[in-house]
């Protein structure tokens, strides 16, 4: 039904019924992945990173939710915070463009400069050109 009201864009009706699946199963991620996408489109932020805290109780290495709650930790500008997520992306996935990318910024926006341009070089070896890191590397390297 969560899904059903979600395609309809009856995104209050969607967020009740995943709500209550995330009752019945509580240890179920599937039902935290997709009651995010209606907290989305209504905006709820607090509630979307509940649900990916709430998976990360789950499965502490979920690539996903770490990814997601390090972007919106980063959004906070808790760029300290969001290393701490970004880290466990990278550390599992070494060659993930958006975990060393995110990481690369926050590193700089710590001023851990040295850091940051080495976070950078590793994430231009993944996508050579990118002009997001290209500019953070510039930034790092002055």
């Amino acid at each position: 039904m969560g899904w059903l009201y979600y395609l309809s864009k009856d995104y209050r009706s969607s967020i009740n019924y995943y709500n209550k699946a995330v009752k019945i199963r509580p240890s179920a991620i599937e039902a935290k992945f997709a009651l995010i996408k209606p907290l989305v489109f209504l905006k709820d932020l607090d509630k979307v990173m509940e649900q990916y805290k709430g998976v990360l109780k789950i499965d502490p290495q979920n690539k996903q939710a770490n990814y997601w709650t390090g972007v919106l930790t980063y959004n906070k500008k808790d760029y300290k915070g969001a290393i701490k997520y970004f880290t466990k992306v990278v550390e599992a996935y070494p060659f993930d463009y958006d975990g060393n990318h995110m990481m690369a910024w926050a590193v700089l926006l710590s001023n851990r400069k040295e850091a940051a341009k080495t976070c950078f070089e590793r994430a231009l070896l993944i996508k050579p050109g990118d002009s997001s890191s290209m500019d953070g590397l510039s930034k790092a390297s002055k």
